[in-house]
């Protein structure tokens, strides 16, 4: 059966993230900000614009959810729910480097932020509409900065959330920069300026993160001890990362899924609750063929206890998503030494940005 449908020809679109790119008033509102949602909710109005076409085979809606995220329109997101700003040249100033990864073959965008007194502030603004809390995180910094006086402490990759980009990621990279970290900012296989026509929801990307680490190692770039801080998507992958690759030694996951499967749909009953669950849950069944995994390998929860490593989680006590109860389910099959952090008014969306709440767990957890 072949389908024609309403974005059949616009699934090209550039990356929101290009300099120069149309985008939207919600996602770009002045240079240098950006807005935060799960991505994933724009596939899902995608999906539902091509159900609305009498358009949805369960294996086509597993090619959607597999294809990558930066050739989706931006102009067909859902409204921000956080919205972050801060100048461009807190990203600018560090050079943007590619490296090749295989099978299939990609080229990985990222940034390397050295540790610096960069003299990080933070403003945040909190409202909301018809009911739902939205949130603003100002960030301003120093860049370039006082170099840290000492050799680093080691290398923290950051891993962003789904259909998001490593911009996302960069208040991290100088938070953990002004406590002598070097930070790698990276965007996933197939989001920001990353290629790659598809994406593997965990498996591939942890192969990736292998030979991005081995490239980075080449170069003298990357001082031990090695860690992982991730977001949503990012957070699961941080945890997968970590379970199959010896060099990584500790991970932070804020907000991490366990179970892609129900993620998807409280997703969908979060951000497009008219959307039926039937068609979501057949594509989902669908994906471990489109992406050559089997379904459990798919799963954070199926992989994390393979290594002991230990993990800070955090969880948010209002985070539908990532339910806390989830969470723990992760916390319990980490390594030995793992812990959870909860911070109880918290949703998906704002959690990784509560800095004020979350500094003191993960500067004490960098400390071990």
């Amino acid at each position: 059966m072949r389908c024609v449908a309403p974005l059949s020809g616009v699934l090209s679109a550039r990356s929101p993230w290009d300099k120069g790119a149309d985008a939207p008033v919600n996602a770009r509102q002045a240079p240098g900000r950006t807005a935060v949602h799960p991505r994933l909710a724009l596939l899902l109005m995608v999906l539902a614009a091509f159900g609305a076409a009498g358009c949805h085979p369960a294996r086509f809606v597993a090619r959607r959810f597999a294809q990558a995220p930066n050739t989706y329109p931006q102009w067909f997101a859902p409204d921000a729910r956080v919205v972050l700003g801060y100048h461009d040249s807190l990203i600018t100033n560090f050079p943007l480097q590619r490296i090749t990864v295989t099978n299939p073959p990609a080229r990985l965008a990222i940034r390397r932020v050295p540790p610096a007194a960069y003299g990080l502030q933070m403003t945040t603004t909190n409202w909301s509409v018809r009911g739902r809390e939205l949130a603003r995180f100002d960030f301003h910094a120093t860049v370039p900065a006082p170099p840290w006086p000492g050799p680093p402490r080691g290398t923290v990759f950051l891993l962003h959330g789904y259909g998001l980009d490593l911009e996302t990621m960069v208040p991290w990279a100088l938070w953990l920069g002004e406590r002598g970290w070097v930070s790698i900012l990276v965007d996933l296989r197939g989001h920001g300026h990353s290629t790659g026509r598809q994406i593997g929801f965990g498996p591939l990307e942890a192969s990736d993160l292998d030979q991005l680490l081995i490239g980075l190692r080449e170069r003298g770039e990357v001082p031990g001890p090695v860690m992982a801080l991730g977001v949503s998507y990012g957070a699961a992958l941080s945890l997968r990362w970590a379970a199959q690759n010896p060099a990584v030694t500790s991970v932070v996951a804020i907000a991490p899924y366990a179970e892609l499967a129900p993620t998807v749909d409280r997703l969908r009953s979060d951000y497009v609750p008219w959307l039926p669950h039937w068609m979501v849950s057949r594509g989902v069944r669908e994906i471990p063929g489109v992406v050559g995994s089997p379904a459990a390998e798919l799963d954070t929860i199926t992989v994390v206890g393979r290594r002991s490593v230990p993990a800070l989680l955090i969880a948010g006590g209002a985070d539908v998503i990532a339910p806390v109860a989830e969470v723990e389910r992760l916390r319990k099959r980490a390594g030995n030494g793992s812990r959870i952090e909860v911070i109880l008014d918290a949703n998906h969306e704002a959690l990784p940005f509560r800095f004020r709440e979350l500094s003191e767990a993960v500067d004490a957890w960098l400390q071990r």
